[in-house]
């Protein structure tokens, strides 16, 4: 199965290997800038300009939950792998994380001093890495909500950030046209 945002505030999912449209996922008032499938498939989560998230069921199309807490546009959106959590990412600043049994915010990641753009968690779900055009990376520990580490270096935004698969490292790109890997354990570039 494939998704896709639109800015028409739909999301459609697809059968890849038919080529046909499974769905439409309608709900959102704005445009859909960001999307994510959870590991086994059935759930799709997205953001959009409307200031929310939602939680889909991708076998029914039914919309579980609406992630209604921003105070501006979600900009990025990520289940955690172990698949009790999922992430978003606004203009307001800020990134927050769900639980996605009730759909409530558990923890708000505040410090970043522009737009959070992009947001990922390690492989075992216990961090996230934030991405900001305050021209900042910042590694939060998902369990106390506290920041490990503000990576500083990049001359302008920082659009995207990711762990390595063993979530040692992060690695981001930027508006200054580098990418760069920092320590994830201290924030140090290396």
């Amino acid at each position: 199965m494939l998704g896709t945002g639109s800015m028409d505030h739909t999301c459609k999912l697809w059968d890849v290997e038919l080529g046909k449209e499974v769905t439409t996922l309608k709900g959102h008032t704005g445009e859909i800038v960001s999307l994510h499938f959870n590991a086994e498939g059935y759930k799709v989560l997205t953001g959009s300009f409307d200031n929310t998230a939602k939680i889909w069921d991708t076998r029914t199309g039914e919309c579980i939950h609406t992630l209604a807490e921003h105070k501006g546009e979600i900009s990025s959106t990520q289940f955690e792998f172990t698949g009790d959590y999922c992430a978003t990412a606004s203009i307001d600043k800020t990134a927050k994380l769900w639980d996605l049994g009730s759909g409530k915010c558990v923890e708000t990641f505040r410090g970043h001093l522009d737009e959070v753009l992009d947001l990922s968690f390690n492989s075992t779900g216990t961090k996230l890495v934030t991405a900001s055009a305050d021209s900042t990376g910042r590694i939060y520990n998902v369990l106390s909500g506290a920041c490990n580490a503000i990576l500083t270096g990049h001359d302008g935004e920082v659009s995207k950030a990711s762990f390595n698969p063993q979530g040692s490292k992060v690695i981001t790109s930027g508006a200054d046209s580098t990418a760069r890997i920092w320590s994830a354990e201290n924030g140090d570039e290396l």
